[in-house]
């Protein structure tokens, strides 16, 4: 069974391995150019990954952008330090329900805490890294009953992948090399093959093994699995691919698939995606070029190729700054001390290369969103001016946050939810939602700063209304603005709390209530001025009597 079993999956990753052939002298390229620390290809030898790391690397510019943008995306996407989504219900007025609001920011909380409990913050920063420079990333969720969640990075070059017909990533296979020790506290010693088990007899805890870990759906064709397995809809399987004996290491399964197959962009039915890095290499291994020019100019500078007659072979030449060489001038030669050689190689234009290749690894790179104001160069600049700008360049990153959204945030959230429901850390739901799914918001910075067209739209609205009203002279153009539903639009796309704007019957019900109070006192206020008019008619004499009386007489005599 165990060998049937790892044929049935080394013919498998044969397939996969053939498919993401093509991306690997990209990859490997991008590791050297931006990323030497990134990037496990198990072809390369030992000595290789431990040798010359970054030697490619003459101008780290594409470094430091990658750097900005890794940074742009933790702060406006995932920013631990404030809360970048809530949940909601498909049905807006459910949604306004207090109980249900009140119960969605419970757990929306709960989630939260998990995150930050959990290494998640830690392990995005590499993911968003890897992302950018090389189009994909495989990122791993696993249950942990200490923290709620702990969260497994890979790098470049360490996993395979495949979709469905639906070209959502749902297969992974990682070979990584684990040593004899780390086998043993992971898997147990009974479950070694024979060589793996001699070594660790012999005291060799040190070498390491290829490993590979598989998860797929579990479409039950394997015989003899299902009993590890069950009914779960993943299987995840360790094996040990030793030659004389192949052995099944761990056999498990999973409820929700564990990965989040993240691609900055795909073309087609691509498993791998595109980035950033992909487009900026031709002018990233330029600039490289542009680097090496310069070094090698500054060198002829100050130590130009010489030309000297034979007649010096022998004469020692001093050309450390403000030294002398002495030699026999031309018979007669009234030559008195000049330089030994001029220094006059015109660097410009090799500068002015650099900074340009400078120049369009930033806008690949989109460093000139998140330095926006850093890098616009003056400071007599306005809050509107900085905000189209965003605005315009928020476009450019439009399809990727969906795309973070459909492959990072959303299954991230879903597997933490499961996670969590399965821990009994969320408190039972109110009776209107029990059993109904929720929708994820997510109100991050970039989020928010998408959905700023629709409150601006709103405003304009609203001034719009305020100025024609003004103008006409008509204050019931103002009942054509449903103020109400507007600021409930206005909360949701700001990402307001839900519990700062009132649902809609207690709002009624407190409006009902203002208004029955302004009533009362308008008709007090009435009744006092009243009550003053007459006290001040009684009081008032004339040379019939007072005012008030003769009121009384002209209304009798009518």
């Amino acid at each position: 069974m165990s060998r049937n079993a790892i044929e049935h999956f080394e013919k498998k990753l044969k397939v996969m391995k053939a498919e993401r052939q093509y991306y690997e002298a990209q990859w490997r390229e991008l590791s050297e150019y931006i990323l030497p620390e990134h990037g496990r290809f198990l072809e390369k030898s030992e000595g290789d990954k431990k040798g010359k790391v970054g030697n490619k690397i003459l101008n780290n510019h594409a470094g430091r952008a990658v750097n900005t943008l890794t940074a742009g995306f933790m702060a406006g996407v995932t920013s631990p330090s404030r809360p970048w989504f809530r949940l909601a219900t498909d049905d807006p007025d459910l949604a306004r329900f207090a109980p249900v609001k009140e119960y969605l920011q419970t757990v929306r909380d709960e989630l939260l805490k998990m995150f930050a409990q959990s290494n998640l913050y830690k392990a995005l920063p590499p993911m968003y890294r890897e992302l950018v420079v090389f189009g994909s990333n495989l990122l791993f969720v696993r249950e942990d009953i200490q923290d709620g969640i702990r969260v497994y990075n890979n790098t470049i070059g360490q996993y395979y992948l495949a979709q469905n017909d639906r070209y959502v990533v749902d297969t992974a296979y990682r070979v990584i090399k684990m040593t004899i020790w780390q086998m043993v506290e992971q898997f147990g010693l009974d479950a070694l093959s024979r060589s793996a088990k001699s070594m660790y007899e012999n005291g060799s805890y040190a070498r390491t093994r290829d490993v590979t870990h598989v998860i797929e759906p579990n479409d039950k064709e394997i015989e003899g699995l299902q009993d590890s397995i069950g009914n779960r809809a993943w299987r995840s399987v360790y094996y040990e691919t030793d030659r004389d004996s192949p052995k099944l290491l761990e056999v498990s399964g999973f409820d929700e698939f564990p990965g989040m197959g993240v691609r900055w962009n795909t073309v087609a039915d691509n498993v791998y995606g595109f980035g950033p890095g992909q487009t900026a290499r031709g002018d990233i291994k330029e600039l490289q070029h542009h680097e090496l020019m310069k070094a090698e100019a500054i060198e002829k500078m100050t130590r130009p190729p010489l030309k000297s007659p034979t007649s010096l072979k022998h004469t020692p030449i001093n050309t450390m700054p403000n030294g002398i060489t002495y030699y026999e001038g031309p018979a007669g030669s009234q030559e008195g001390m000049t330089p030994l050689y001029q220094v006059n190689f015109p660097l410009q234009h090799v500068l002015q290369g650099i900074a340009a290749k400078e120049r369009a690894i930033s806008e690949t790179f989109h460093s000139d969103l998140f330095r926006m104001i850093t890098d616009l160069g003056r400071t007599q600049i306005t809050a509107r001016e900085i905000d189209e700008r965003r605005e315009e360049k928020l476009l450019l990153l439009g399809p990727v946050l969906n795309r973070l959204d459909d492959e990072l945030l959303d299954p991230l959230i879903d597997r933490a939810y499961r996670i969590g429901v399965r821990q009994d850390r969320f408190p039972p739901p109110p009776g209107e939602i029990a059993g109904k799914d929720f929708r994820v918001e997510y109100i991050s910075v970039l989020h928010q700063a998408q959905k700023a067209v629709t409150l601006e739209n709103i405003d304009r609205l609203a001034s719009f209304v305020g100025q024609i009203s003004a103008a006409s002279g008509d204050p019931t153009l103002w009942l054509k603005f449903d103020a109400p539903t507007s600021v409930d639009h206005y909360a949701e796309s700001l990402g307001t709390p839900p519990n700062v704007v009132k649902d809609n019957e207690r709002f009624e019900q407190e409006k009902s209530a203002l208004i029955q109070q302004q009533q009362a006192a308008q008709a007090l206020a009435q009744g006092q001025q009243l009550a003053e008019t007459g006290k001040t008619l009684s009081e008032t004499q004339t040379e019939q009597g007072t005012a008030i009386d003769r009121l009384l007489e002209g209304a009798g005599a009518q």
